[in-house]
């Protein structure tokens, strides 16, 4: 054993130095990184703010206002993989240096996948160029809109802008809710509007026109492009979300019986909805307007805490099959910390309205359908104008509120 001493040092030594160490694996910068989308008419560009402080390497997605969380990144190698929070998304990318990552956006619906090149790059803090004219046109306000298709149909939308100088953030509102946080500059008399919140990937362009009108373009994920033109309307209006759906008879009874995702039913009418009011929110995990509503319908049952109040979620997804479908809506409810049960209620296609008849039809998601303490529909709305809309979210709040209060008193 004395003899062997010598060769089993100089082994142990090998085995440190060579084979028994691991090399540690590339550290991202931190900081705010300039991220972008390649689409048909170019990048698409969006903010990436990185914190590989902590136990675990965080990101955040940044539009205007929005940051949102991407805290369960992976690593393969000097690979990242990003997965987009609620959504059956994923951004993978490889680690060159510590300031550059190349790679897809992903998103992987049931019969196909399909993928964007992404690139992102440390420390560059603007979002289209960093050399641009100065702003010829202050286009803050509203703007009534009216969006076209390749085969001449069209849809109304109003333009909710906020310009300082070349910075310009806002949205674009609809009948059946709005386009969330977008933001760019004006170059001279060009507009570049953009967003990407991990599933939604919009990207805007924009002339302002000697006739006060702008007219441009407007390219959504891989194959979406609409032409669009806009005229400056502080009076501009569109149709009250509350009635595009209807109530589909006046003696309809509210009555359902889906399979929860936990397990069990859930079932209305029930015990456990008796001399309650019932707000049904019709959902999809896929729906970036969704994860709005329920962010704040989650927010709102904890700060009024009524006690005879109830919401009911139902799900409409993708994946036709219930365990695959559950999980999401697990993943969901867990990322969002949603207190209220939802059930797996079919899928987002023609066949969905067929499922909740005592409605005219689902025309959008989300949809709510409100029920007073008797399980009598009282009010129904289509869609959802969530934070980035300003003024009109705080409008529609206030509505609700009113609504919910008067039912309570009954």
């Amino acid at each position: 054993m004395i003899r062997n001493l010598p060769a089993l040092f100089t082994l142990s030594l090998f085995c440190f130095l060579f084979s028994c160490s691991s090399p540690q694996p590339k550290q991202p910068r931190a900081g705010v990184w300039r991220a972008s989308l390649e689409m048909e008419a170019g990048e698409l560009p969006f903010g990436l703010e990185i914190d590989p402080s902590g136990d675990r390497l965080k990101a955040y997605l940044i539009n205007a206002e929005e940051r949102i969380l991407i805290d369960d990144i992976k690593r393969e190698g000097d690979t990242l993989v990003l997965p987009m929070h609620i959504f059956n998304n994923d951004i993978r990318a490889y680690l060159s240096g510590d300031s550059l990552l190349i790679g897809t956006f992903n998103k992987y619906l049931p019969e196909k996948t399909v993928s964007l090149p992404f690139k992102a790059e440390a420390s560059k803090k603007y979002r289209f160029s960093p050399t641009s004219y100065a702003a010829e046109v202050n286009l803050s306000g509203k703007w009534a809109t009216t969006f076209y298709k390749s085969n001449g149909d069209s849809s109304l939308a109003i333009g909710l802008f906020d310009q300082k100088d070349q910075y310009i953030k806002g949205t674009f509102l609809t009948s059946t809710g709005d386009y969330r946080y977008l933001e760019g500059q004006v170059s001279g008399n060009t507009l570049f509007l953009s967003a990407f919140d991990g599933d939604h990937a919009f990207l805007f362009q924009a002339s302002f026109l000697a006739d006060s009108v702008l007219r441009g373009e407007f390219w959504s994920g891989k194959t979406g492009y609409r032409r669009w033109e806009a005229k400056r309307n502080e009076l501009a209006t569109l149709p009250l979300a509350d009635t595009l759906t209807r109530i589909a008879s006046a003696d309809s009874s509210f009555q359902i019986s889906f399979p929860e995702y936990r397990g069990g039913n859930l079932e209305y009418p029930s015990t456990a909805y008796q001399n309650k009011v019932v707000i049904v929110q019709i959902l999809g995990t896929w729906c970036p307007n969704c994860m709005d509503e329920t962010i704040f319908l989650r927010d709102w049952l904890k700060e009024r805490n009524y006690q005879d109040v109830e919401v009911i979620g139902l799900a409409f997804e993708y994946d036709k099959d219930f365990s695959k479908a559950s999980e999401r809506v697990k993943r969901m409810a867990e990322r969002l910390q949603i207190p209220y049960a939802i059930a797996i209620a079919g899928v987002p296609d023609s066949t969905a309205s067929a499922k909740l008849p005592m409605i005219s039809r689902i025309k959008a998601y989300p949809t709510s359908i409100i029920l007073d303490k008797k399980g009598k529909i009282r009010y129904l709305h289509t869609g959802f104008s969530g934070p980035g809309t300003g003024k009109y979210f705080e409008e529609w709040k206030e509505s609700f509120d009113n609504k919910i209060a008067a039912l309570l008193k009954e």
